[in-house]
């Protein structure tokens, strides 16, 4: 399964959500924040979960990030614990190939 982490998640409004770094929120920081973040229970899962937040972090930008079905159940799962539903949903809705979203804004310079 592959999934597109640059997509940005909006308020209510439509609205594009910021960052603490001012910057647009995207799937990319909140799958590899909520995997590296949420309690893992184990030794072994919290390896894991490390593993995977490393690749989605060090994942090429503007290419789709492949995923097992279990790891995408397991991003969507972490994401709700973490977030709110505004994003969560909006998470699954991305995970799930819904486009409900907003794509990136691409710079011309």
């Amino acid at each position: 399964m592959k999934i597109n982490l640059e997509l940005e998640f909006v308020n209510l409004r439509n609205e594009t959500i910021k960052t603490e770094e001012d910057r647009a929120m995207t799937l990319r920081d909140a799958a590899a924040e909520s995997v590296a973040s949420v309690a893992a229970g184990t030794p072994d899962k919290s390896l894991q979960r490390l593993k995977l937040a490393r690749r989605i972090f060090d994942s090429p930008k503007g290419e789709p990030f492949e995923v097992t079905t279990e790891e995408a159940s397991e991003i969507k799962n972490v994401i709700a614990q973490r977030y709110n539903p505004l994003i969560a949903g909006q998470a699954v809705e991305m995970i799930e190939g819904a486009q409900n979203t907003k794509e990136p804004e691409h710079k011309t310079d």
